[in-house]
């Protein structure tokens, strides 16, 4: 029983074997109405000049094909129907002004017709007097009883350092 069974299966094997064959000799090229069909037309086949035999590459255009306009959008993205906020407004930046001033003042003294102050800068004390400059950005224009008046050379700004009245 089995070697009857092996034998059919081999003759089915080889009939669709020699089918397949017969088709794939029969089957048209593409494109080529005048071919002859599998198991229609059973013309002699006769030789093609070689321009009728040759493959046609379509162009590279023809190939391509447009996009379609969803394709990139994301699927999941979140939507508002808001309309958009207006754009910013340039606001012009406000002009640079001077720094507070760096000194404290720290006491006064008087030689003559002229006033000397002292003034604290971080760890240093220094002795002004009218027309002096201090570290090459501040100028002092005067002195006076109760102010010095300096001039912030980079901005040509003038400020006022006030403390009392000295007895």
């Amino acid at each position: 029983m089995a070697s009857r069974r092996h034998l059919l299966l081999t003759v089915a094997l080889l009939a669709t074997l020699a089918a397949t064959a017969w088709l794939a000799g029969n089957e048209p090229p593409d494109g080529d109405p005048k071919a002859p069909r599998a198991g229609g037309d059973r013309r002699e086949a006769r030789p093609r000049p070689a321009a009728e035999t040759a493959v046609r590459v379509p162009d590279s255009q023809a190939l391509q094909r447009e996009p379609f306009a969803g394709e990139s959008a994301n699927l999941f993205a979140a939507h508002s129907w808001q309309p958009p906020p207006p754009p910013p407004q340039l606001v012009p930046a406000p002009a640079p002004t001077a720094p507070p001033l760096p000194f404290r003042f720290l006491g006064q003294m008087i030689e003559g017709d002229k006033t000397v102050v002292f003034l604290a800068s971080g760890n240093r004390t220094l002795l002004v007097r009218a027309g002096d400059t201090l570290d090459g950005t501040y100028q002092v224009e005067s002195v006076g009883p109760t102010a010095v008046a300096f001039l912030y050379r980079p901005l040509n700004e003038r400020q006022l350092l006030s403390y009392g009245r000295m007895n």
